[in-house]
């Protein structure tokens, strides 16, 4: 019987091995698309290197939360906070303008142009603060300040050279290196806060955990760079860098201006927290915020750095891009909605389980931020899209009113109503608005953005 039933059983394999074949042809023909693509493998060779280096610090947070207090993150963010100030144009925005030549030489010109700009602006940040530097703690109202100040302009210099290199990474698609980079920051930052924390529940701990990040991140970076492509410094003449410092002035002239009011519209929330509340508030902002942006830069951060390579090709060879954005802001919208969801409905008693019952009203700050930090998110691709158009300019224009207008009014709402929660409200809402501007108008210029190849 079971002879006789052989050939039939091989026939019927066969055809069912066809049917499985057509059946399952659509899934493996998209992934096949979409996970086997330049773009994907990119991404994930960035986002698993964004894993393994966010793991840690998400592993320690708890630790870190209980050694310690409010007060010691609210002076760290003011500590950063000032330092961004000034990174903002440590280089004049000219390292983002390394990903768009075509020739290696052009770029390598960018490169050292950002660096000598890099170098001139640390040497002057040192002079201001070593001059100033009690004035500018009265400012912020930040008396800890006054220990950690001095340190600011190397970390200025840092972020600088570790920003030149990055986008020169960028430009090579060497993701494996910013991926490596990524994994010992994270382990030589974790490593100076808990051991700081250990030792002493003080500021101490977190600035300068952050400041060996910065060395330990830019010295491996350094070093893969030199080791790949040193033989590029033959291209570096004085002649060249000036050509390119004046095919490439809309970056210092736009990009600089535009980013420095970005970073004052989003640092403003910082600093009125501190003049107008306290520490302790502004700890807990510090904190909520940190930790539920955490996840989003793990993806985020990776998607946008790879979308600036590839939406900058794709432009030179002569496609549209919106169709590029409109998926990638889609796919983003999707990956945040659950992160959304569960921080709007158990913020609170998720911070208090997970960090400690002092860190409750972090957990209320968090729903407050929540929904800004998701239109964020989503559209995060967005900002670099004016370099590639070469439309800094009006994107400047566009973003004026709003980067003033909204420090301003924050200013006279928490000076009229002195509520923390009002205030955060307050700037969560107009800053949706903000990035809501933003997207049409991305959206617009970019429905015909082809560009003749």
């Amino acid at each position: 019987m079971i002879q006789e039933l052989m050939p039939y059983s091989s026939e019927i394999f066969t055809l069912q091995k066809i049917d499985q074949n057509k059946m399952f042809a659509p899934i493996v023909n998209l992934s096949t698309k979409y996970f086997k693509s330049e773009f994907f493998k990119n991404v994930l060779t960035l986002f698993t290197g964004s894993t393994i280096a966010q793991a840690l610090p998400v592993l320690i947070s708890p630790v870190l939360s209980r050694l310690y207090a409010p007060d010691d993150f609210g002076t760290m963010a003011i500590f950063v906070a000032t330092a961004g100030f000034i990174t903002i144009i440590i280089t004049g925005q000219y390292e983002s303008a390394i990903i768009l030549p075509k020739e290696n030489k052009d770029a390598v010109n960018i490169a050292a142009l950002a660096l000598i700009i890099t170098v001139c602006i640390s040497v002057f940040s040192l002079l201001v603060i070593l001059i100033f530097h009690n004035k500018i703690c009265d400012w912020f109202n930040a008396e800890n300040l006054h220990h950690y100040i001095f340190i600011i302009p190397l970390s200025v210099f840092l972020t600088g050279v570790y920003q030149i290199l990055t986008f020169w990474t960028l430009r090579k698609k060497q993701y494996k290196r910013l991926a490596i980079r990524q994994i010992s920051q994270s382990l030589s930052t974790s490593s100076v806060k808990l051991g700081g924390g250990l030792w002493r529940s003080s500021p101490t701990g977190l600035i300068l955990g952050n400041i060996f990040g910065q060395i330990t991140a830019t010295s491996v970076l350094c070093w893969l760079t030199w080791k790949e492509d040193s033989d590029k410094r033959k291209f570096i003449s004085k002649e060249e860098i000036k050509k390119v410092a004046i095919e490439y002035q809309n970056f210092p002239k736009y990009n600089a201006p535009q980013a420095f009011l970005d970073t004052f519209n989003a640092s403003s929330i910082i600093f009125l927290l501190s003049y107008f509340f306290s520490s302790t508030v502004l700890g807990l902002y510090s904190f909520a915020f940190s930790m539920i942006t955490l996840p989003m830069r793990l993806i985020g951060n990776s998607v946008t750095q790879v979308f600036y390579q590839k939406a900058s090709e794709a432009h030179n060879n002569g496609q549209n891009l919106w169709p590029l954005i409109k998926k990638l802001i889609i796919r983003l919208a999707l990956i945040g909605l659950p992160g959304l969801l569960v921080i709007l409905f158990f913020g609170p008693q998720l911070f208090s389980t997970v960090f400690g019952s002092k860190w409750h009203e972090a957990g209320v700050y968090a729903q407050i931020l929540m929904p800004w930090l998701f239109i964020s998110f989503i559209g995060s691709p967005i900002g670099s899209v004016p370099q590639i158009l070469n439309k800094q300019k009006q994107f400047f224009i566009l973003t004026l009113f709003g980067n003033i207008i909204i420090p301003t009014l924050l200013f006279c709402f928490s000076y009229l109503y002195t509520s923390t929660y009002k205030s955060l409200f307050f700037f969560s809402s107009i800053s949706i608005l903000n990035y809501l501007i933003a997207i049409a108008w991305v959206r617009h210029i970019t429905k015909n953005s082809k560009k003749n190849a």
